[in-house]
């Protein structure tokens, strides 16, 4: 269909919408869709309340079930030798609570280790009390300044390093 002005005004556009700019009569059609959406989305909002208190309203009906289990007669007791094993197991984590308290209080710095640098490995090994330090040197590399670098490191972590004797081993790369 071909638009036609009359007098000046605005063009003619086909049957639906005689009159109105094209502009207009698009945003008019977005306007209605987004009206449609919003009454869809409420509608179904509306529907889901209303069957989320539905069901929750049948829940409220619902006797909670009570236990009809009695004890009658003495507690029951274990077997002599279950009542030592317990025991024991409980006698085993007081200990191993207690080593393992005494252990972070002597060495409060083992969690940062081991200590892993390039050229050496350092661990501290709780049976002997004593450090273990593996150096890996290169062609022409000092293994004696990879060690000062490696107990640098240590001291940087806090560890007393004058009160430990190290084991050193030394494997050429």
């Amino acid at each position: 269909m071909e638009n036609t002005n009359l007098g000046g005004g605005l063009p003619q556009q086909g049957p639906g919408f005689q009159g109105l700019p094209s502009a207009l009569s698009k945003k008019w059609i977005f306007a209605v869709a987004a009206v449609v959406l919003i009454v869809l989305f409420v509608a179904v909002f509306s529907l889901s309340q209303r069957g989320s208190s539905s069901s929750t309203a049948t829940n409220q009906n619902v006797p909670e079930p009570t236990s009809n289990f009695q004890a009658t007669g003495p507690e029951p007791t274990f077997a002599p030798d279950v009542q030592k094993a317990v025991s024991e197991a409980q006698q085993a984590a007081v200990s191993y609570d207690e080593q393992q308290s005494a252990i972070r209080e002597d060495y409060p710095w083992l969690r940062k280790l081991p200590l892993n640098g390039e050229k050496f490995f350092v661990f501290f090994d709780l049976d002997t009390g004593r450090f273990t330090g593996k150096l890996y040197p290169a062609a022409g590399d000092n293994p004696e300044q990879i060690k000062t670098d490696a107990l640098r490191e240590l001291r940087g972590k806090g560890v007393p390093i004058e009160k430990f004797q190290f084991d050193w081993t030394t494997t050429p790369q």
